[in-house]
């Protein structure tokens, strides 16, 4: 990971942390301060790339007494790299809460036999998951978070992106 990126990484986080200071941080605002800046830090608008805008998808959960509920944003980058945005109306929602709807959209849309990758975030915790359509087996990362004081997280987010983003880039063996 370069200076810049490192840096860049550290601007997001502190921006994030701010905006969560001041309150919800709406769909919108995510997309402006966190989910944009990604992308484009990490060259995903551009070839071969192509943002692909799914539907949301409703999640409603029963906590003890009330019922939690939330969205599900969907970008396809290519059809082997998937971002998954799980908004919530309330704190509460886990990214593991999206799981089941992202092996489902990962497995419906196969491209080429190859594992594809997935990267699910409430833009403060992130989970990747790689899945094997062949066997329909699928792995997950530990959780990565905004919050820990000890280190950035995000560096390491950033940096298993380039990764999956290479794979994803290589031609098939």
């Amino acid at each position: 990971m370069t200076l810049q990126e490192m840096n860049a990484c550290d601007r997001l986080r502190t921006r994030y942390q701010y905006y969560q200071a001041e309150g919800a941080i709406t769909e919108s605002t995510v997309n402006l301060i966190m989910v944009a800046p990604i992308l484009e830090l990490l060259g995903l608008y551009d070839p071969p790339y192509l943002m692909k805008g799914e539907k949301y998808v409703s999640i409603e959960i029963e906590d003890k007494d009330q019922i939690l509920d939330g969205l599900i944003d969907v970008l396809v980058l290519q059809n082997r790299l998937w971002f998954i945005l799980l908004e919530t109306k309330r704190y509460g929602f886990s990214v593991m809460q999206a799981l089941p709807q992202t092996l489902s959209y990962m497995i419906a849309n196969p491209e080429d036999g190859n594992a594809s990758y997935g990267l699910i975030t409430t833009v403060e915790d992130y989970l990747f998951v790689k899945l094997n359509p062949q066997t329909r087996e699928y792995n997950i990362s530990d959780k990565f978070t905004l919050s820990t004081r000890r280190d950035n997280q995000f560096h390491t987010v950033i940096q298993i992106l380039k990764q999956l983003i290479s794979l994803v880039q290589a031609p098939s063996s």
